[in-house]
Formats: structure tokens, C-alpha cells, sequence
């Protein structure tokens, strides 16, 4: 490689796809349950009074099975392809495609992952039976427990939803800078409980914490989205047959980031160490994933919602956002410091929308027509098509600023084609990092280089063939 070439044995790539550009000439439409009944009034009920206890160890398997019932709606229409505009033969650049509702996105405020979740029927929260079995596991390894808390998640009722968008991660470090830096969200300087990652390069990809509800909400608003329901979030993580933890009903394994061996704390379970004392890398356990894709929807860190603390009532609903008053906001998922068990997926707790904890982060959410201009379809990148022609290419010898690999000029025919509209971004690259297609970058850990929205570099041409494969 000649000297005037190389800067730091940097490697950027940019990826051209020789193909024809198709055009998208609607969009799909999701699909609402059909045959439902109309949409009770929620009562409010007074809220709890009962504190955070997102602690405990680890329970001991059980056969009790979870087996609701539930009728799942009709996803939404298959995917379009890709939309490219032609560009005229100028420097004109063209915009981003539009969304296409393929089951995943990118979010363009902070390279999020979305995932499409299908419309249906669930049964929501407990069963007499499970409580107890969940109250009997809970007293096995942790003293604070007490039927109020477990009481929540009753009675069982049926719900409702229509499809919505949901982040397939926690919301990460990183991310959140993103806001901060835009000047709308506050930095998570300083906690109510424990300590900030914020600061810490290297947790950029763990969950952001010490954030409080108004937090988590100015950050979606912000990326163009909002917190999910308390409903949607349980949809999410159990599905339409209701399992018992996100990843199905078998208990015990590797599939969480929770208080084990590393935790340091008295209930830590002994038998498990994943090597992280508190947060993890948000897609860290990939074979705890929900029904539909989601990670972390247990352990790592509990998670704000939409909606406030209230009591559930037995009536049937239909896309329930909670009491429109109280003084908690519900949390859902656990956390690094919770024992096994409270993975759970009907698990409910709540606190003080005030409050910053080390262990509390979020995800955000959307509904299914939400604007276009909040995402761009997932692995695909606005590009331009390049009318075919032919060109002269190379250097004449008598350049004299022409390297010698430039030498001879000759004429080249190409038919049309389509390039990026722009060199490929760290958080595109990541993308391909996370579903294990590509290697992580040489400088995946250099804040000078890791930028989100920073061209990918320090990948091979390998690295980069893979991306393209991918």
C-alpha cells in the first residue's frame, strides 16, 4: 500500500451492490384483532405502598407448568423490498428509503434495533396457583418476601393488543449520549442508589442507568418513539401462550445477567458467574431472547414503563394503558441484583418516577404505523443508483501526482448499478456484530473511533465481505 494511502493502518469500507433498484409502491398495514370486545374503563385503584425490593437468590426448579391460552392475530402484510430513488446523474444526494415493516428496523435518532411484535390475545399476569409456586421458590433463597408483593400480578386477565414496535435491547450507554449531546436529555451523573456507568467507555454497549422515569421518557420522545406499556412489555417478553420466563417455562440456566457468583452480594447464587458484578453488554445472552427476538427482557436491568402503579382488575381489555394518576411507576424485568427467579415475566414492581438506581434502566417503544422518519429498515442503507456508462479509467503517465498501480488509463464499460449513499457507520456495523455474522471492529473499545454515526474502521476486507453477505 503506498505511503499517501495509509493513515494508521485504518481500514474504511464502503459497500456497492450491483443490482437493479426496486421501488415500493405502498406500505404493509398492520392488522388488528378482529371480533373484540369494546374497551372496559380501567377503575383506579389507590397505589401500594410497598418498597423496591429488587433483591433475593436464586429458586429451585419446579413442574408446575404455566398454561394460559391466548389467540395471536394476524401479523402484519409481508415485507417490501427496498426503495431506492433514482439520482440524476449529478452529486445530488437521495433520501433514506422508507420504512419497511419487516419485522425489524433501525431506529435513525440512535441506531436501535426495533422489532415488529405481532397483534394478539394474552393472558396477562397470574394465577392463584403461580403465585403461591412463586412466593414458595422466593422464600427457598431470599427472607423479604410477602404475598403483597407476588398479589400483584392478580387477578389473570385477558388483554388485547394491537402490534407495536419494541427495542430489541435496553437502551445503551452510548445511545443515550447520543440525547445528552443533542442537548435534550440530561447525563446520568449522579444516582439515588449505587453508581453511574455513564462515564465509563468501556459499558458504552451495557444498559444506561440512574436514569429516572422523566429520563427514560425525554429519551424516547426524543429518538421519535415512546416508553412501552406495561401490557405490551409482558406481551413482549411471554408472547400469546404466556411463558413463564422470556426464553420459554425451563428455569436454571445461563440465560440472564443476574446476581450470581460476581454479584458480591449475600444471596448470590455460587453455581453461575458470567464474570459481570453489575450490568452486561446488552446482548450478552442471546439464547434468553423473547418470543419475538427481544433481549434482556430479564436480568441486566429492570426497566421503566409507561404506565402508573395500579391494582388489575379481572375485566377483559384491549390495548390498556394504565391509570392515568398515582404516585409509582410500574418497573418490569429484573436486574443484576436480582436472584434467578424474579425473571419471571409477569413480575411487577415499582417506585418513585424520581428515582436514579444502578440497577434501573429502559427500552422504548412504538406503534406499529409510528412516523417513518423514526426508523429506516433494518441492513439497509439509503443508496443511489449510478446510471451505466462508460468512463476512462486509471492515470495518464504524465500525472505526475499518479502512483504507478494508476498506470495504464483505459476505457471501461459498466451497466447501472446502485452504491451507499454513504460509508458504512459504526452502528451499522454493530448490527452485523450482534447477530454474529461479522467480527467486532479493532477499535470496537476506542471512544476516538466508536462513534455510532463514525464510518466503520479497523476492518479487514474480509470483515467488510462479510458485512456485505450479511
Amino acid at each position: 500500500m503506498h505511503t499517501r494511502y495509509t493513515f494508521a493502518a485504518v481500514v474504511m469500507f464502503l459497500l456497492v451492490l450491483l443490482a437493479s433498484c426496486g421501488k415500493v409502491a405502498s406500505t404493509a398495514t398492520p392488522v388488528p384483532p378482529t371480533d373484540v370486545p369494546t374497551s372496559p374503563t380501567v377503575t383506579e385503584a389507590s397505589p401500594i405502598d410497598v418498597p423496591l425490593t429488587p433483591t433475593g437468590t436464586k429458586a429451585s426448579p419446579t413442574d408446575a407448568p404455566l398454561a394460559p391460552t391466548a389467540t395471536e392475530a394476524s401479523p402484519p402484510d409481508a415485507p417490501l423490498p427496498l426503495a431506492v430513488t433514482e439520482a440524476s446523474p449529478t452529486n445530488t444526494p437521495v433520501p433514506a428509503p422508507p420504512a419497511v415493516q419487516d419485522g425489524a428496523r433501525i431506529r435513525s435518532a440512535d441506531g436501535m434495533t426495533m422489532l415488529l411484535v405481532p397483534g394478539g390475545t394474552f393472558s396477562m399476569g397470574s394465577t392463584d396457583a403461580e403465585i403461591e409456586d412463586a412466593l414458595a421458590r422466593c422464600r427457598e433463597a431470599y427472607r423479604y418476601c410477602n404475598l403483597d408483593f407476588y398479589g400483584r400480578e392478580a387477578p389473570q386477565h385477558t388483554v388485547f393488543l394491537d402490534s407495536f414496535w419494541i427495542d430489541q435491547t435496553e437502551v445503551t450507554n452510548a445511545q443515550f449520549r447520543r440525547c445528552a449531546e443533542a442537548g435534550v436529555c440530561e447525563a446520568p451523573t449522579i444516582c439515588t442508589e449505587g453508581e453511574p456507568t455513564y462515564g465509563d467507555v468501556s459499558k458504552a454497549d451495557h444498559p444506561v442507568v440512574c436514569v429516572d422515569w422523566h429520563d427514560a421518557q425525554t429519551f424516547c420522545e426524543w429518538a421519535g418513539a415512546r416508553l412501552p406499556t406495561e401490557a405490551e412489555w409482558e406481551y413482549a417478553a411471554r408472547g400469546p401462550d404466556g411463558s413463564l420466563y422470556p426464553w420459554g417455562n425451563e428455569r436454571g440456566g445461563p440465560w440472564q445477567n443476574f446476581c450470581d457468583a460476581s454479584c458480591g452480594e449475600a444471596w448470590a447464587d455460587g453455581a453461575m458467574n458470567d464474570g459481570h458484578a453489575k450490568t452486561s453488554p446488552v446482548d450478552n445472552y442471546p439464547e434468553g431472547a423473547s418470543w419475538c427476538g427481544a433481549l434482556d427482557m430479564a436480568g441486566n436491568s429492570y426497566e421503566w414503563v409507561a404506565d402508573w402503579m395500579d391494582s388489575y382488575t379481572s375485566e377483559v381489555q384491549m390495548n390498556p394503558t394504565g391509570s392515568p394518576t398515582g404516585r409509582e411507576r410500574i418497573l418490569r424485568s429484573s436486574s443484576w441484583v436480582s436472584f434467578w427467579d424474579r425473571a419471571r415475566g409477569a413480575t411487577r414492581d415499582f417506585v418513585d418516577p424520581n428515582s436514579r438506581y444502578d440497577h434501573i434502566g429502559f427500552r422504548c417503544a412504538g406503534d406499529a404505523d409510528m412516523p417513518e422518519s423514526a426508523a429506516s429498515p433494518s441492513n439497509q442503507a439509503a443508496m443511489v443508483l449510478v446510471l451505466g456508462g462508460k468512463f476512462e479509467m486509471g492515470s495518464d503517465v504524465s500525472d505526475g501526482l499518479a502512483e504507478e498501480d494508476e498506470f495504464p488509463r483505459h476505457s471501461v464499460t459498466l451497466g447501472g448499478f446502485c452504491i451507499d449513499w454513504t460509508k458504512v457507520s459504526n452502528a451499522q456495523y454493530t448490527h452485523c456484530v450482534a447477530e454474529g455474522a461479522c467480527r467486532k471492529s479493532r477499535y470496537a473499545q476506542n471512544s476516538k473511533y466508536n462513534g455510532d454515526d463514525f464510518s466503520a474502521v479497523g476492518v479487514s476486507w474480509q470483515d467488510a465481505a462479510d458485512y456485505f453477505a450479511w
